[in-house]
């Protein structure tokens, strides 16, 4: 599904070349559920953003079912992202008039759909709020409102969700259920779920952890 070849990103500032991913390499399967681990500083953010296409490395191959990204235009390349992508933050980014059901639906009116209700109401189950539809984020609790978020990833039927820091927010036992929640749409939507964290506990909830140091790949381990 994914491959990362010698990938670098070098941000280039008037006191000095500051290298934030030095000669990454990675392959993620279809159907995986993956944590990418660092501390602050340590690179993770910056390969979220190019594994997402938000951002493209200064050196090596990315290739996204075996489409070499750096061949294709910027249009080209925003496509592929609505298409293939679904994307969860920290923050929920939610509007604050708006219902569940018009929040989920919000990237299916970019792409001129017709059916969005139905399928934003599907999304909404699969997170478990289906009896939330109308409800606006001030009648939500924090995991409930990050529900949301991860239901409106998935109305695009993403192949992939990035999850940056997802249960930042969010107290121990709701972190552990939205958790919860991304393992089942590994489980039963067959999504690769990318998970970026600086929490062992919650890396611990996938199936495999890349751990981040210095813009490289320190480890790379199975969990149990």
């Amino acid at each position: 599904m994914i491959e990362l070849k010698d990938i670098e990103k070098i941000y280039r500032t008037e006191a000095e070349d500051v290298h934030a991913l030095k000669s990454v390499n990675l392959n993620i399967a279809q159907g995986e559920f993956v944590s990418i681990m660092g501390q602050s500083g340590s690179g993770k953010t910056t390969l979220m953003n190019i594994l997402g296409c938000l951002d493209n490395p200064t050196a090596g191959e990315y290739f996204i079912q075996k489409t070499n990204i750096a061949k294709l235009t910027d249009d080209q390349r925003s496509l592929l992202r609505g298409k293939l992508f679904g994307f969860v933050f920290q923050s929920y980014n939610l509007l604050p008039r708006l219902s569940a059901l018009s929040q989920v639906e919000l990237p299916l009116i970019y792409q001129d759909i017709k059916d969005r209700k139905l399928r934003a109401a599907k999304a909404l189950d699969i997170v478990g709020l289906i009896d939330r539809l109308d409800f606006i984020p001030s009648q939500l609790s924090g995991g409930q409102q990050q529900r949301v978020s991860i239901a409106r990833s998935l109305v695009v039927e993403p192949r992939v969700v990035l999850a940056d820091e997802p249960t930042g927010a969010l107290d121990v036992k709701t972190g552990r259920e939205v958790m919860g929640v991304l393992k089942d749409l590994v489980k039963e939507q067959n999504i690769t779920v990318i998970v970026v964290t600086h929490e062992s506990e919650v890396a611990k909830f996938t199936e495999r952890t890349i751990q981040l140091s210095d813009g490289e790949i320190i480890r790379d381990r199975k969990n149990r």
